[in-house]
């Protein structure tokens, strides 16, 4: 390019604005429209997923609370110690009676139980009916 032909393109743009067609210029106008709109509904889904996001992450902080204190422990069901001795009484029947006495022991002193005589004979007997076998 030489000088002569860069002076007039300076010439030519130092003039003015040159307006766009109509046409062109409605095209561009109602894309522009179209991607703005299409933003705000990226905005509001973005909005609708933090919302959710955040009522998610609070109702699992509120459950971790709400398994931490004391009425929790009286909306959920305990075994009852009869399920427990009979639980320990299958221990023995399908182990050994070694097996069925830790169980019973260890899981009666997690819930802070103590095993009346009653319980410790009923257990006792499943033993001596595993020990024997022949007798049933």
């Amino acid at each position: 390019m030489n000088d002569n032909q860069l002076k007039l393109l300076e010439q030519r743009l130092g003039q003015g604005s040159y307006p766009a067609p109509a046409a062109l210029r409605d095209e561009v106008l109602s894309q522009a429209k179209r991607e703005l709109r299409a933003t705000r509904w990226d905005r509001r889904l973005l909005q609708s997923a933090s919302v959710l996001l955040a009522i998610g992450i609070g109702l699992n902080l509120l459950l971790g609370l709400d398994h931490k204190s004391p009425r929790r422990s009286t909306l959920a069901v305990a075994p009852s110690q009869q399920s427990l001795v009979q639980t320990a009484v299958a221990i023995a029947e399908t182990t050994d009676a070694e097996t069925g006495r830790r169980f019973v022991r260890q899981i009666a002193f997690i819930n802070g139980w103590t095993l009346n005589a009653e319980q410790t004979a009923e257990i006792d007997a499943a033993m001596k009916r595993q020990a024997n076998p022949s007798h049933l």
